[in-house]
């Protein structure tokens, strides 16, 4: 299973490109495939990745990665030690099945480092920007295409009734001002989304409903919350319409953008508990 090796994204996380914005770096061991045992590699987070270099190529022109763990797709509750202490070892456990195991040199090199990546892992989960239940509640009625064209009117003229209210959580209190125009961006874009999910449902409906088109999840885009997750899908035994087709292309990329801004602000956010933790535990 190579979750690792998305080529593209190997690319984009080459050292150069990313290395200003690296929260944290450290040399550690990974359990190389085909009985290698475990290998030293420059282990690097950024963002929700957990990037790993062959440290040889960092000595001269470091260029794209050899892997990379995605924690965003990973369960923070299995980012934990394994045997004991004195083994020094920990591992990430992706929610495909597969478990990637990193091991240390040093004791307290090793600590400082799993608990900064249990912590990025888990907090990961905690930037969301969310609708009221009661909203949410709705707007997924709404989806579900499965009312007449009146009752999709008055659902729709209900739920934008008092306008678009969110719950935005961040991970900190910390550094709000470094971040209100993203969290700007993500507000304006996830209005084009809901508008976005409406019309395909007003489309629906409109044409015979659930007939044409049905619900499912979209192709992973690493959405942070629930309500990201609703959308239309055309399933393969019935002809897409094309207006359909093409409000998915822009969920899809509105989607992307919505992530990219979260990730930006979950960069910014993290520094503090990630300084907090180095004092913590200290190398040395």
């Amino acid at each position: 299973m190579r979750l690792e090796r998305d080529e593209l994204l190997l690319q984009a996380l080459n050292y150069k490109s990313i290395k200003d914005k690296v929260i944290y770096s450290t040399v550690m061991k990974k359990a190389g495939g085909n009985k290698k045992g475990f290998l030293s590699r420059l282990f690097v987070l950024y963002k929700g990745f957990v990037i790993y270099y062959k440290t040889k190529t960092l000595l001269t022109s470091p260029e794209k990665p050899q892997g990379y763990i995605d924690l965003r797709e990973c369960d923070p509750s299995k980012v934990k030690t394994i045997l004991d202490d004195t083994d020094m070892t920990f591992q990430i456990v992706h929610r495909a099945g597969r478990t990637f195991l990193i091991k240390g040199e040093e004791p307290k090199p090793f600590r400082r480092f799993f608990e900064i990546c249990k912590c990025v892992a888990l907090k990961l989960t905690q930037i969301t920007f969310t609708l009221p239940v009661d909203k949410q509640t709705l707007l997924n009625q709404i989806l579900d295409c499965n009312m007449s064209k009146e009752d999709f009117k008055q659902n729709i003229e209900l739920f934008l009734k008092d306008g678009f209210v969110f719950n935005v959580n961040l991970i900190s209190q910390e550094r709000t001002e470094e971040v209100k125009t993203l969290v700007k961006y993500i507000l304006d874009l996830r209005k084009e989304e809901i508008a976005a999910q409406s019309r395909i449902a007003k489309i629906t409906i409109e044409s015979g409903g659930k007939k044409n088109v049905s619900m499912g999840s979209p192709p992973p885009t690493h959405a942070a919350t629930p309500d990201l997750m609703v959308t239309l899908v055309i399933p393969p035994e019935n002809e897409p319409v094309p207006e359909i087709v093409k409000i998915q292309n822009e969920l899809h990329k509105i989607r992307v953008d919505i992530e990219e801004h979260r990730m930006n602000i979950f960069n910014i956010q993290i520094r503090d508990h990630v300084e907090s933790l180095k004092m913590r535990y200290p190398e040395k």
